[in-house]
C-alpha cells in the first residue's frame, strides 16, 4: 500500500516537495534534519498553498504532529527510511493491517492521501481533495477497488495509475475550458450590462411618454393609466436589478445543472467533474486490456475451437484493443457533447441578458420570454447530459470484472454506444420543452 501510494504521491522519489511552492528547499530534503524541513515548509507555505514534502507528501502540521507523538525527532535526517516510518503510522492510523480491507479503510486512506480515489457506495471517484490546491485522484476508483481487495498487481495497478494520469490531465483541460467558457460569458455579460440598462432605460421611457401622451389625448384619468402601466414599471425594475447578478447567475446554473447527476460521496471532491470522468473512463478501458491477459480465455476457446494458441491470443487481443478503442473515442464524444452544451447555455444566456429590456415594453416582452425559456431548456439539457454520463459510468463500474473478458468488453462498448445513442437524441427533445 505504501508502494503504491509513494508512487502516485511522488513520482520522482523522496526528494519530491509540492510543485506550486515558490521557495525551494536549500539542498535535497533527504539529506535535511525534519527540524529543517519544517522550518523550510513554515517558510514555504507563506507564498504557496501547500508545502507537502516527502515521498508520502507530508504537510508541516502533519510532520510536526509526527515529532510530538515521538514518531520521529527533529534531529534525524528526513531519510527514505524516516519518511517510511511517517507513512506506515499515518497508514495504522486509518485502520489499515496487511491484507484485504474494505471500502471504509480505504476512504480513511483516501483522507489522508490526495491522489487517491474515494470508493464504495455512492462514490464519484474522486479524490476528498479534488481540485483543493491542485489535488485530482491519480487512480481510478475500480483499480483502487481491486488493489485494496488484493484482486490484482502493484505492477498492474501502477500501470493503471499511469493511464489514469493521461486522463485527469484531459479532463482537466476539458475542465479549464468550461472554466475559461464561464470567465469570457461573465466579461461579456459585464461589458454589455451598461448598454442593456441604456436599452432598457429608453424603453421604459419611450413606454411611459406613449402611455401617458395617450391617455391625455384620450382624456383618461392619469390614476388609470398609472395603475395599468404598475405591473410593467415594477418588471423593468426588476429587471434593472437582475442585470447586476444576470452572469453570474448563468455561470452558476450550469454549473448546478451538470452537477445534479453527481453521487454524494464522503469527501468533498464528490461533485461531478470532466476530470473524474475522463480518468474512470480510460480506466475502464484499460482494464479491458489488462482482463484479456489476466483472466481466462476459455469462452473464446469456444468460438475459435481448432485455431492455434499463438493465432487465438493476436484475435483475442486484437478484439479487446479494438473495443478499448471504442470505448476511448465515444467517450471523447460524450466529453464534447458537455462542452457543446454548456457553450450553448452560456451563448444563449447572453443573448437573453441583451433581449432583456425587450421584457419592459408590452409589445416584446414575448421576445424576452422566449430567449429565457431558451435558456431553461439547454439548462436540462445539460442536466439530461449529466444523468447519461454518471449513470452509464456508475453501470460500468459496477459490471466491470464480473464477467468473461469478451463479454466484459462488449458490455463496456454496449453502454458507451447507448450513451452515446441517448446524448444524441434525449437532451435536444429536452431542450424543447422549454424552448
Amino acid at each position: 500500500m505504501l508502494d503504491l501510494i509513494g508512487s502516485l504521491e511522488a513520482p520522482q522519489g523522496c526528494d519530491q516537495v509540492y510543485g506550486g511552492v515558490k521557495l525551494d528547499p536549500p539542498r535535497p530534503i533527504t539529506s535535511m534534519r525534519v527540524s529543517e524541513v519544517i522550518a523550510w515548509q513554515r517558510q514555504a507555505s507563506r507564498t504557496a498553498v501547500s508545502s507537502a514534502a516527502g515521498r508520502y507528501q507530508v504537510i508541516r502540521a502533519t510532520l510536526e504532529r509526527m515529532v510530538e507523538r515521538g514518531v520521529v525527532r527533529k534531529h534525524e535526517r528526513f531519510s527514505p527510511g524516516v519518511q517510511d516510518r511517517i507513512g506506515r503510522y499515518l497508514l495504522r492510523e486509518t485502520g489499515y493491517r496487511s491484507g484485504p480491507i474494505g471500502h471504509k479503510t480505504a476512504n480513511r486512506i483516501a483522507g489522508v492521501w490526495a491522489s487517491l480515489p474515494t470508493t464504495g457506495p455512492g462514490s464519484s471517484g474522486a479524490s476528498f481533495y479534488e481540485g483543493i490546491a491542485g489535488n485530482h485522484a491519480l487512480l481510478d476508483a475500480e483499480t483502487f477497488r481491486a488493489f485494496y481487495t488484493c484482486e490484482t498487481t502493484l505492477a498492474d495497478t501502477k500501470s493503471s495509475a499511469t493511464v489514469a494520469r493521461i486522463g485527469t490531465a484531459i479532463g482537466l483541460e476539458l475542465d479549464k475550458m468550461l472554466r475559461i467558457l464561464g470567465e469570457t460569458s461573465a466579461a461579456v455579460i459585464e461589458a454589455i450590462t451598461p448598454v442593456v440598462l441604456s436599452l432598457l432605460g429608453l424603453i421604459l421611457t419611450f413606454g411611459i411618454i406613449t402611455k401617458f401622451g395617450n391617455a391625455s389625448i384620450q382624456g383618461n384619468a392619469i390614476g388609470t393609466v398609472f395603475a395599468a402601466f404598475l405591473p410593467q414599471l415594477l418588471l423593468a425594475i426588476f429587471l434593472m436589478g437582475s442585470l447586476a447578478t444576470m452572469g453570474p447567475l448563468i455561470w452558476w446554473l450550469a454549473e448546478e445543472a451538470l452537477g445534479l447527476s453527481a453521487a454524494s460521496g464522503p469527501g468533498r471532491g464528490s461533485g461531478f467533474s470532466l476530470t473524474t470522468y475522463a480518468r474512470e473512463k480510460l480506466g475502464i478501458a484499460q482494464a479491458i486490456l489488462l482482463e484479456g491477459s489476466n483472466r481466462s480465455l476459455s469462452l473464446w476457446s469456444v468460438f475459435l475451437d481448432g485455431v492455434e494458441e499463438t493465432l487465438r491470443q493476436v484475435l483475442f487481443g486484437s478484439f479487446l484493443a479494438l473495443c478499448a478503442i471504442i470505448v476511448v473515442l465515444l467517450t471523447a464524444i460524450s466529453l464534447g457533447s458537455v462542452v457543446f452544451y454548456w457553450g450553448r447555455v452560456l451563448l444563449v444566456g447572453a443573448q437573453a441578458i441583451l433581449l432583456l429590456p425587450f421584457g419592459a415594453a408590452d409589445e416584446t416582452k414575448d421576445i424576452m420570454r422566449r430567449s429565457l425559456t431558451k435558456m431553461g431548456g439547454y439548462l436540462l439539457a445539460i442536466v439530461a447530459v449529466s444523468l447519461i454520463l454518471a449513470t452509464t459510468l456508475e453501470m460500468q463500474s459496477t459490471s466491470r470484472g464480473l464477467l468473461n473478458p469478451i463479454l466484459n468488453a462488449l458490455t463496456a462498448v454496449l453502454f458507451e454506444v447507448i450513451a452515446t445513442v441517448l446524448i444524441f437524441s434525449l437532451p435536444g427533445r429536452v431542450a424543447k420543452i422549454l424552448g
